[in-house]
């Protein structure tokens, strides 16, 4: 049988900075949003090449921005995660020191 120790704590500080990560996608997500959104191929120039530069631009930044949706999505899963399993965790432990106190520590 393995044992697995756990600091609670330290998962507690993981789930913040899952957090604080996923807050920073966010707030890097709006600024490009507001940045670059709205704006056609003509931003790029009206030649040949600006136009060229600006459709393909177009479709890379939706991808961008939908992958950055994702990655945002997955570190705020991950926040809540962590955070759930640290409680469930304190919750396992108190139960197990009641426990061990109410038997008087048989």
């Amino acid at each position: 049988m393995s044992n697995l120790e756990v600091e609670i704590a330290g998962l507690r500080e993981a789930g913040r900075k899952f957090l604080q990560a996923a807050d920073d996608v966010a707030a890097s997500q709006a600024k490009i949003s507001a940045e670059v959104d709205g704006r056609d191929s003509s931003v790029w120039g009206g030649d040949e090449p600006g136009g060229v530069f600006g459709d393909g631009y177009s479709k890379a930044h939706a991808e961008a921005m939908a992958t950055l949706a994702d990655i945002k999505a997955r570190l705020y899963a991950a926040a809540a995660g962590v955070g759930k399993s640290a409680s469930r965790l304190e919750a396992q432990e108190d139960e197990i020191a009641a426990r061990v106190a109410s038997e008087g520590g048989r």
